[in-house]
């Protein structure tokens, strides 16, 4: 990640809170939060930050505050310094995830009931899941794990289902369509022969 990567996160917030709201200001400045995950330490980052005159300020272990000239909160997270214990949400979404933290996420899913922790956890695992299939394919071995990674999926499931459906009908239906048309054409090709004989047996007797 670079400090163009960095401004160009910045600016997607901008533009966010200046074209989603219904109103001007509809969308507070301190409504928005801005976190961008980094696998190892990005010394030469941080030190451009600095240079800009924007503060790094360690938060808690592997998490980053970036302070001053900054119009939203902003964090940047270090992935491989997060807690395993206090930072499990956030540790899944390294793209180096080990199998001992998907677990551990996935059971703590299970008891999570309430609507809103759901979404913001379900929204996490669709990202974690998309960037580590490998160590989740070995996961869900478990029956519970399986169910409950095909529940997060099940809205993409049924679409995926529909569609295959719909493209399967279709395709049925244009292969009958097709072989109405070929079944037409025998049946009118055969007709035209049957009256070329019927012809060419006239002219025969005619000219016997």
């Amino acid at each position: 990640m670079s400090i163009d990567d960095f401004y160009k996160t910045i600016a997607y917030a901008c533009l966010y809170k200046a074209t989603k709201g219904r109103q001007a200001d509809d969308i507070k400045a301190e409504e928005i939060t801005i976190s961008m995950f980094r696998e190892r330490y990005p010394r030469e980052l941080f030190q451009d930050i600095r240079t800009f005159g924007m503060v790094v300020e360690l938060y808690q272990d592997g998490i980053y505050y970036i302070k001053g000239k900054v119009p939203f909160r902003t964090q940047i997270i270090v992935t491989n310094q997060l807690n395993q214990q206090k930072h499990e949400s956030l540790r899944v979404l390294s793209q180096k995830l080990i199998e001992e933290d998907a677990r551990n996420f996935l059971k703590k899913m299970e008891v999570l009931t309430e609507p809103g922790g759901r979404e913001l956890i379900d929204s996490v695992l669709h990202v974690s899941v998309a960037a580590n299939q490998e160590v989740y394919e070995k996961v869900k071995g478990g029956t519970i794990m399986y169910e409950t990674i095909k529940n997060l999926f099940k809205e993409e499931y049924e679409e995926i289902k529909a569609q295959t459906v719909k493209e399967a009908e279709e395709l049925k239906a244009q292969k009958m369509k097709e072989a109405e048309e070929l079944k037409a054409q025998i049946i009118k090709e055969a007709e035209e022969e049957a009256k070329r004989i019927k012809e060419a047996a006239c002219l025969f007797r005619d000219g016997k």
